[in-house]
């Protein structure tokens, strides 16, 4: 729809030779954008030698008061300040007929930018995590844009983004302002992300989604109003990598859930992808949320665990000391952090290696600092919600139990609290991120877990644990406890044993001890997250890890099954987390289990929840004693300290 003629007297100054028509005091030089709600033009405002951009509704509203209500919404948008929002020089309306004014400068439009074979993906995104941010601040304003297109993004010379337009769809805010915690509200600024969204796909694909050119057309298309889907093609001119589809495509996913539930979520996935998955700028970052917040919070027994210290303390051998301290996994990370600092490991002289026991670390801080680390520590639940909070508690559990099953099943000649404490380690990503970044994780483990099929639409897939996260934060887990863990100054041959082995990768042949370590841990993580389930989907889940680590560590599919069976008694070890532990997800590991085993056909449970595989006798004893008819491997003999 074209604007209509200026209503302006007769006395106004004509059109210059070059503008198409007068609108009002402007004169109107070209479109450079048309959708149903708005145009904007390139025009000039006349006496003045100045190109500005020139964003008119699409429709005249109902009513003086309705145009009076847009004045005041239009005038609280205008004020928003912040960089990735363009300054507004002026606002007002021909009629009934509203209109916002942006001085152009040198700036160009992403629409004017993009060519039929689509734009470089970096330079299509380098500045778009800016307007996120700008968006997110309207969004927490109750303001919302209702008419995200293309020409609404705008890059100056300086190539910094912003955008336009903010305000002037009545009709959005208008729905957004009817109640401010309101499901209209949310679906106004899920209409935003899911616009840009679109304008991204329509960049790197040099074609508009569902070849239609006005984005809010696209959108009705899609759900919850439509039931089309839009995901990036695979042509041969469009070579992206798996986490640039994978962000893009979650921004225009069929499923609501899937998509970016804000734009802080949004602009951080992008920043991440931007540096490089996780590179030089995420270590900076993390440090400095470490600072404020803490690693971890401390668990709530922290006063019991002083008292205990202070009674042991005097008399106890320091492995004793160790094993009371190894029950707070934020004590045991912080006493490693302090005793692996390069002054502290350089009292031990050179060649002294990463401290990886608390033993070691106890003997070179002393009790007194100890004390100090303990009441040091920040109280649970730290900065999180009582959500989080039990989310975080889970994992610890879960943990926990990891470090359980980790020192039955370590070879023999091998340290147990070594083993206990490489389990936390290759946690360290996941445990941080849930402490500092609990909206995104929660995402996160939504996309890892399979689509009901809701409103009509195909049941989806989970993702794996890699493409979730690239997905919502842009780096992989794993890289988080790497970066501190390389703050803290560990060694190359720790920093192999702290990485969980890859879901896809194949367990090392027994020729290093640090492969053989870091396989444990593993082994134990792998393992941990089938107790409790039904019978027939921890036979599976058994069977797939006895076939990935049962010739490397000698253990096999009956003894595991024992071993898993004797945690459940063992919820002592965390009484607080009692109930809260399936709040997860099992875990973060790409694992699809078929529709009979979920039924547990042919499977029926004994009294315990559990059935015995036949064969194998119950006996107690532990888990020791549960793992003792490992089997030991047939190319080699148990490896030495």
């Amino acid at each position: 729809m074209s604007v209509p003629p200026s209503s302006s007297t007769s006395g106004a100054a004509p059109a210059s030779p070059g503008a198409l028509a007068r609108f009002g005091h402007f004169q109107l030089l070209r479109v450079v954008g048309r959708s149903a709600q708005s145009v904007l033009w390139l025009a000039m405002e006349d006496g003045q030698d100045q190109e500005l951009w020139l964003l008119v509704a699409a429709r005249p509203l109902p009513t003086p008061a309705a145009l009076q209500q847009w004045r005041e919404i239009a005038g609280r948008a205008a004020r928003t300040a912040h960089p990735g929002l363009a300054d507004v020089r002026a606002l007002g309306a021909e009629g009934l007929l509203p209109w916002l004014c942006y001085v152009r400068g040198e700036s160009v439009t992403l629409s004017e930018m993009i060519s039929p074979s689509g734009l470089p993906p970096r330079e299509t995104l380098r500045g778009l995590p800016q307007v996120l941010q700008g968006l997110g601040v309207a969004h927490d304003g109750a303001l919302v844009h209702g008419d995200l297109q293309p020409w609404s993004l705008v890059r100056d010379a300086q190539e910094r983004w912003s955008l336009l337009g903010l305000g002037l769809s009545f009709q959005a805010q208008a729905q957004a302002e009817l109640e401010r915690g309101s499901d209209e509200r949310q679906r106004a600024v899920d209409h935003d992300l899911l616009s840009l969204g679109l304008c991204l796909h329509w960049a790197l694909c040099g074609r508009p989604a569902l070849a239609e050119p006005d984005i809010g057309a696209a959108a009705a298309r899609l759900p919850p109003r439509g039931q089309e889907s839009v995901r990036l093609p695979w042509r041969e001119d469009l070579r992206l990598d798996e986490p640039l589809r994978t962000l893009v495509d979650r921004a225009t996913a069929r499923q609501l859930r899937q998509r970016y539930g804000n734009a802080r979520t949004f602009e951080q996935a992008l920043g991440a992808w931007l540096r490089g998955h996780g590179g030089p700028d995420l270590l900076p970052l993390l440090l400095d949320r470490v600072r404020q917040g803490g690693l971890l919070p401390s668990r709530p027994q922290q006063t019991r665990l002083l008292e205990r210290l202070d009674l042991l303390a005097p008399t106890a051998r320091i492995e004793q000391l160790a094993e009371q301290l190894i029950e707070d996994e934020s004590l045991t990370l912080e006493l490693l952090r302090q005793a692996n600092q390069a002054g502290m490991r350089g009292s031990l002289g050179e060649g002294s290696g990463t401290i990886l026991t608390l033993r070691r670390a106890v003997a070179l801080i002393g009790t007194d600092g100890v004390r100090r680390a303990t009441r040091g520590l920040r109280a649970w639940p730290g900065q999180l919600d009582a959500d989080a909070a039990q989310t975080l508690q889970a994992a610890l559990h879960r943990v926990r139990q990891a470090g359980v099953l980790a020192r039955a099943l370590r070879p023999a000649g091998y340290d147990a609290e070594l083993v206990t404490v490489l389990v936390l380690l290759q946690s360290l990503g996941l445990l941080v991120l849930l402490h500092h970044l609990p909206s995104p994780m929660q995402q996160v483990r939504r996309l890892m877990q399979p689509g009901g099929g809701e409103d009509g639409e195909p049941a989806r897939a989970p993702l794996g644990e890699r493409a979730a996260a690239l997905a919502v934060l842009g780096f992989e887990i794993d890289q988080v406890g790497l970066a501190l863990l390389r703050a803290w100054g560990f060694d190359v041959a720790a920093l192999w044993m702290a990485r969980p082995l890859p879901s896809d990768a194949l367990p090392p042949r027994r020729d290093r001890d640090v492969d053989l370590l870091r396989a444990t841990a593993s082994c134990a993580l792998e393992l941990v997250v089938h107790e409790g389930q039904p019978w027939a989907l921890q036979v599976q889940g058994v069977r797939r890890v006895e076939q990935r680590y049962g010739r490397l560590l000698g253990v096999d599919e009956p003894s595991l099954l024992r071993a898993l069976g004797e945690l459940s008694p063992r919820r002592d070890l965390a009484p607080e987390a009692a109930g809260v532990v399936d709040s997860i997800p099992p875990s973060l590991t790409d694992s699809a289990v078929p529709a009979d085993a979920a039924e547990g056909r042919n499977a029926p449970p004994t009294s315990d929840g559990l059935q015995p595989p036949a064969g194998v006798k119950e006996s107690g004893g532990g888990l020791a004693a549960a793992l003792a008819r490992r089997q030991r491997p047939v190319d080699g003999d148990p490896p030495g300290r």
